[in-house]
């Protein structure tokens, strides 16, 4: 055997522990971080005495005063080209966290008759919505049609809201080519923005490891705090909670907008993501659920009519008004089931329409909406006292 094995269930060697320690951790959750203790069968409860033992022989600071370990499910380790740059987001003011708050709104984008984008319409959309309680918007994602919005519209777009508002903006950078999604990365990240919304690539399905190489190395390529998307009723492939919750360890991938609909999936990253990682859900349907098992809260489309209701709710169930949410959370059930009776973002556009805002129409493929959605969408605004 090349390297002594230290751990009794023969996973981290000694060598491995002291690597990341000269290369800067200075804990033992850091040192199980970086390496491969608490991989194996022991899940780190021999590793961590290992570890213990190791940090103080190569510190100095005394067995009893090294910082204790927290017990966390096993899961991959972060590259060790990663290391460093943990050590320098510590260096400049403590790991890396973000402010975009719990209700976050995945933003229209507005079009004139002839599809054109409608940029004075869409910062008044971007004001409105903050002006309802939304604590930071995505721009360019899904409900924004990005798949139909160039790339010089949609940066032209990000920076005229950016330069324009005060809440934090998050720009939908992804696609299913890891060299596209880092250009779009780049090219948003220059922009000054927030945050970047990256989705799990669609249509070529990739599978659990592929999926951790190309967050990896989307993240490797930016220092914005990245919120990583998994939806597969639109991509093709789920992404599992452990490839989340291991994704979860590099400094810079800071949340997940969880949207399979599987809320034990979601609380499964909840348990054993790395601590300060965010979950958020991307099903309007589930924000009370999602709270409950300690998510963070919502990237909502519903957002854009109902916002005032999901903060009323949001609030009542930190506040431990429990009945008071789930008044809330049943009265919205309607006009949330309406909101996706087809595809995403005909009917939120037809519903900004019919209070007034004139977002204009979607870009083809995505055509007008239907009688029947229209009429659906009056008679469960309506039922709520918004027309």
């Amino acid at each position: 055997m090349c390297e002594e094995l230290i751990c009794r269930c023969e996973e981290v060697s000694r060598k491995e522990i002291e690597k990341a320690i000269d290369d800067g951790a200075v804990t033992v959750n850091e040192v199980k971080r970086f390496t491969r203790a608490g991989m194996g069968l022991c899940q780190g409860r021999t590793c961590r005495r290992l570890v213990e033992r190791i940090l103080s022989e190569k510190t100095g600071i005394p067995l009893s005063e090294i910082q204790p370990s927290t017990y966390r499910q096993p899961v991959r380790p972060v590259r060790s080209d990663l290391i460093q740059e943990h050590k320098n987001n510590k260096s400049e003011g403590g790991e890396m966290m973000n402010n975009w708050g719990r209700i976050i709104t995945a933003m229209v984008t507005p079009m004139d008759a002839n599809g054109n984008i409608n940029y004075d319409k869409a910062l008044e959309v971007a004001k409105y919505l903050i002006k309802e309680g939304s604590t930071a918007l995505v721009i360019n994602g899904t409900t924004g049609e990005s798949p139909t919005v160039t790339q010089d519209e949609k940066l032209k777009l990000l920076s005229f809201i950016k330069k324009s508002v005060d809440v934090p903006i998050i720009a939908g950078v992804g696609t299913n080519s890891t060299a596209a999604t880092i250009e779009n990365a780049i090219a948003a990240e220059k922009i000054g923005l927030d945050g970047l919304l990256v989705v799990v690539p669609y249509y070529n399905k990739p599978n659990q490891d592929s999926l951790y190489e190309h967050f990896s190395e989307v993240a490797k390529a930016v220092k914005t705090p990245i919120m990583m998307y998994n939806v597969p009723g639109r991509t093709g492939v789920n992404m599992t909670a452990e490839t989340s919750v291991a994704l979860s360890k590099i400094p810079n991938i800071a949340a997940l907008k969880e949207a399979s609909g599987d809320l034990n999936q979601l609380a499964t990253v909840v348990r054993d993501a790395e601590e300060g990682f965010l979950v958020y859900t991307g099903e309007d349907a589930q924000i009370l659920p999602t709270l409950a098992v300690g998510g963070y809260g919502v990237v909502s489309v519903t957002a854009h009519v109902v916002c005032k209701y999901i903060k009323k709710m949001i609030e009542s169930y930190l506040s431990g008004n429990i009945c008071e949410a789930g008044k809330i959370h049943r009265k919205l059930i309607k006009i949330t089931e309406v909101m996706f009776m087809t595809a995403n973002p005909i009917p939120v556009k037809a519903a900004l329409n019919l209070l007034g805002m004139d977002v204009g129409i979607t870009r083809l493929p995505l055509s007008a909406p239907s009688q029947d959605v229209i009429d659906a969408l009056k008679d469960s605004m309506s039922e709520i006292g918004l027309l």
